[in-house]
């Protein structure tokens, strides 16, 4: 539960919960069982169009938006886990593509006990139900060491991403779990085990029986075996450029400049008793009884204050410190005028974060309670355009009959105060204090865990200061785009062992075929072929499958990497570096996974190869 008490409405400030302007209240509902969501969404819209029309100085701008609480739980982590559950359904298609052709070479090599069976007098239902009985048990038994695995992982991957994903402490192992995998791992091996379960079923009696050889393959095998090959090539390059979008995307991440100083730098939340300290007294108590005692911590070099530091909100609650305003000498329009986000800070925020001045001068002490104002560049560039906003005039409380002129004393960059990823929004900047703020403290390089000194250093300045979140603003940043790295680890291993289990597959397919083609490349030799002739030309052929494949998982890449638009940042879901790189590297591990088996071919002896039967 994310609160441990309730109050009632009737406490809050005098005369703020009627007061228009300010909407502090989310509103939780139960539809009954007969209203659907798009009903209760019209009749919420009809009501805010009625507010609207009798309150369009504060209302005329203001929806009403019907969301389900799941989805405002774990809506924004929806893409990154469709993303997730797309790459292990493809490497779970890949693992099963190797097992069919294990079996199909299982069953190839066991032809002839099939055809003494039904010769017998086994009929072709109990032949498949053979083969299937043999998939159906490796699926099992590769189910249940999943389980064993996922008991030992799951704890390291909630540790690794509580915090940002929703609900995801409360993952476990359940009942459910076990009954999805049993159903899921049979399905597997009846549907997969069923291509060799056929073949093994409709070998024609009398060749088989004619042959010599334990170990046959005729041209249908050898057809079924490349197309297994082709599946598992356009699967794992689907998994692998989607790995590879989500390491460009990052990459650009990690160039983008949050416009504040992170290094060497804490944040701390601190609340003041709100029944003992209004706004005035709380200022008073933060410059004359905290900040000091802070700044002579061993390591301390500076401390501010502001309502709220960069990164410290979630990047849906953009409205959270939003401000309507206006402009002077320019007309003001009930119900459409601009927004900004709104920060309360202490003078040296700015120096402290490394924020730079652009324009004019930074505030002062001396600013507090005088009207005046710092704007950042994104406000200066769109409602001053080819102007100097350096004595220019805003206007706050322009909902209210008496409206207040700011004049603005300076211009500073813009930070990211959302996240990486969310561009800069319009900010103003005024001198000002409130009962609950996030310290911004400047240390030393090598100044070590100060968490502990600054709790007691708080403590001793109020007994009842409330003191939470002691963090780096490193890790703030880090944090900021938790959810895009969760996706990028998670997927970045499932496209190893992808591609893992590709090479895999590619080897064993190659190496039946050379163990079924003895006598055929036996031959060879014995004509003349060099060996570097036999290399070739198994190369080649793996080369010519490879294509196909590349072209196939390219296609599926394009179709399922639209789930993952939310995720990539300036970088396309068709980003053709991304493609090329996944292709050029999928090219090497077949090359790779090849060469084995058709270097091993080199080495056949021809009279051996040409003497067995």
């Amino acid at each position: 539960m994310w609160a441990d008490l309730w109050m009632p409405l009737s406490l809050l400030e005098p005369g703020l919960e009627n007061a228009r302007r300010f909407h502090p209240l989310e509103v939780i509902a139960r539809l009954r069982r007969d209203v659907s969501q798009e009903r209760g969404q019209a009749e919420m819209q009809a009501i805010a169009q009625r507010l609207a029309q009798a309150h369009p100085a504060t209302n005329r701008t203001v929806g009403a938006a019907v969301v389900q609480l799941a989805e405002q739980v774990s809506g924004s982590v929806r893409p990154a886990l469709l993303v997730v559950w797309t790459a292990v359904g493809l490497i779970l298609l890949i693992a099963c593509v190797n097992v069919s052709h294990l079996l199909l070479a299982r069953g190839a090599a066991r032809q002839r006990a099939a055809a003494i069976r039904a010769a017998l007098g086994a009929g072709r239902a109990q032949l498949i139900r053979l083969f299937l009985t043999e998939g159906l048990v490796i699926a099992i038994f590769g189910g249940a060491l999943g389980l064993v695995m996922a008991l030992y992982l799951t704890p390291v991957l909630t540790s690794l991403a509580a915090q940002e994903i929703p609900r995801l402490a409360d993952v476990s192992i359940d009942r459910g779990i076990f009954g999805f995998t049993f159903v899921i791992a049979s399905l597997c091996g009846i549907f997969f085990g069923l291509p060799a379960a056929i073949q093994g079923a409709h070998a024609n009696l009398n060749e088989v029986l004619k042959q010599t050889s334990a170990v046959s393959a005729g041209p249908r095998h050898v057809r079924i075996g490349a197309v297994l090959v082709l599946a598992e090539i356009a699967l794992s390059l689907a998994v692998l450029i989607g790995a590879g979008l989500l390491v460009r995307s990052f990459a650009a991440l990690l160039e983008v400049d949050p416009g504040f100083r992170a290094r060497n730098a804490l944040t701390v939340q601190v609340h003041l008793p709100v029944t003992n300290y209004d706004w005035e007294q709380a200022g008073k108590f933060f410059h004359e009884a905290l900040f000091p005692r802070i700044r002579r911590l061993p390591g301390v070099l500076e401390v501010a204050a502001a309502n709220t530091a960069p990164m410290r909100i979630d990047r849906t609650e953009h409205s959270r410190f939003a401000t309507r305003f206006g402009i002077v000498g320019r007309t003001l329009r009930p119900g459409r005028f601009p927004t900004a986000q709104t920060r309360w800070v202490s003078p040296d925020y700015f120096t402290t974060l490394g924020i730079p001045l652009k324009r004019g001068r930074l505030l002062t002490e001396s600013d507090h309670n005088k009207p005046v104002t710092l704007v950042s560049e994104s406000l200066a560039r769109r409602f001053f355009p080819g102007q100097d906003a350096v004595g220019q005039h805003i206007l706050m409380d322009v909902t209210t009959p008496k409206p207040y002129a700011l004049e603005i004393v300076g211009v500073v960059g813009d930070t990211r105060d959302f996240a990486l990823d969310i561009e800069p929004e319009p900010t103003w900047y005024s001198v000002g204090i409130s009962p609950t703020m996030d310290l911004v403290i400047r240390t030393a390089p090598n100044a070590g865990n100060l968490a502990g000194a600054i709790r007691r250093a708080a403590r001793t300045a109020h007994p009842e200061l409330g003191v939470d979140e002691i963090e780096t603003m490193e890790r703030v940043v880090e944090d900021s785009e938790a959810q895009r790295r969760f996706a990028l680890l998670l997927v970045s291993g499932l496209a190893l062992i992808a591609v893992a289990l590709a090479g895999i597959g590619i080897y064993g397919v190659l190496s039946y075929s050379v163990a079924t083609r003895t006598r055929e490349l036996g031959l060879r030799i014995a004509l003349g072929a060099e060996r570097r002739d036999i290399l070739r030309l198994l190369l080649w052929e793996s080369l010519i499958t490879l294509a196909p494949g590349l072209a196939a998982g390219c296609g599926i890449a394009f179709a399922l990497t639209r789930i993952m638009a939310s995720l990539l940042y300036k970088v396309a879901p068709t980003d053709p570096v991304a493609y090329a790189g996944a292709a050029l590297f999928l090219t090497t591990i077949t090359l790779l996974a090849a060469y084995l088996p058709a270097r091993r071919a080199t080495t056949i002896d021809p009279m051996e190869s040409l003497r067995e039967p």
